[in-house]
């Protein structure tokens, strides 16, 4: 599975910077027009290999840019509505990850360890590193804001997360819990036991940022060409259109995780939470890990003395 999305990153990440838009660009604009106009009512938007690409990754369709009034879908012939609507039934890839992310076990305290690691990097942030002075109100009003604005992402990101659509409390609930899972496999991702998650999580980004470069790419192709003028295929704004498109995202979750990191050396060992006692903090935690050891050290000689 690694390998086909590091593939397909690839794939598409050529299209974007390939020689297919470079070559359109070796055209002066007034050339372009040209010829431009025997291809209405044709367009890009009509491209039902990218609608599929599309639909299979998870980009919504509830979120969908409209087309003077209408879906997108719309402008294709019925037999490929047909199709992409049979395949709609079939859950996404995001859906999937989703899925998947929701049934990892994640410690109970971890989200506590989280926050109170987080109010700790905020307030180094601020007084160690910025040197502002103690009791500073600015400062504190950082740390606060901070540290209320991180609680909420995390407890409630649905909220946080642009042009997501949950069509009710099941999807929203199984968001939430892949946001954390995200934030914890990802926090760890050097461990051996999160390795493999947490690398195929970075390609799911960069994949999807790949496609975001297309779309880039495409966009400003075009501006340069005809400017901001009605498009082929009867949008208003042909480069308009385009632009609303880039704002598309599939795996927000993994998106909204890139608010919520913080110094993953600031975070207490994987272990610790297995261990961590009530009221106890990940310095407390080690050394008394570090006396337990010994104490067995200890006994370990004497039984054979």
């Amino acid at each position: 599975m690694l390998r086909s999305l590091v593939g397909s990153e690839m794939c598409i990440r050529d299209r974007s910077t390939g020689e297919g838009f470079g070559l359109m660009e070796t055209m002066h604009p007034a050339d372009f027009i040209e010829f431009r106009d025997y291809l209405i009512p044709a367009s890009g938007f009509q491209s039902v290999q990218f609608r599929t690409l599309e639909q299979i990754f998870g980009v919504q369709r509830q979120t969908r840019a409209m087309v003077n009034g209408k879906e997108v879908f719309e402008y294709l012939e019925a037999d490929e509505q047909k199709k992409l609507s049979a395949e709609a039934e079939i859950p996404s890839f995001n859906v999937l990850v989703e899925e998947l992310l929701a049934r990892i076990h994640v410690p109970e305290n971890f989200k506590k360890v989280y926050f109170e690691t987080t109010e700790r990097v905020l307030r180094q942030q601020q007084f160690d590193i910025a040197k502002a002075p103690a009791g500073d109100k600015v400062a504190e009003k950082h740390v606060t804001t901070g540290l209320e604005t991180t609680r909420s992402m995390l407890e409630e990101p649905v909220e946080w997360s642009e042009g997501l659509h949950c069509a009710n409390d099941k999807e929203a609930e199984r968001y939430t819990k892949a946001v954390l899972a995200a934030l914890f496999v990802s926090s760890y991702r050097h461990e051996p036991k999160y390795a493999l998650l947490a690398s195929f999580i970075d390609q799911l980004i960069a994949t999807e940022q790949a496609m975001l470069i297309w779309r880039g790419r495409h966009m400003h192709m075009a501006e340069r060409m005809i400017g901001r003028r009605a498009g082929t295929g009867g949008t208003g704004s042909g480069v308009g259109y385009l632009d609303m498109t880039r704002r598309y995202r599939i795996f927000h979750c993994l998106w909204l995780v890139r608010k919520l990191f913080i110094r993953a050396s600031a975070l207490p060992p994987p272990v610790s939470y297995t261990h961590l006692r009530a009221h106890e903090t990940p310095e407390h935690l080690v050394c008394r890990l570090l006396l337990e050891k010994k104490k067995k050290n200890i006994l370990h000689h004497e039984n054979y003395e």
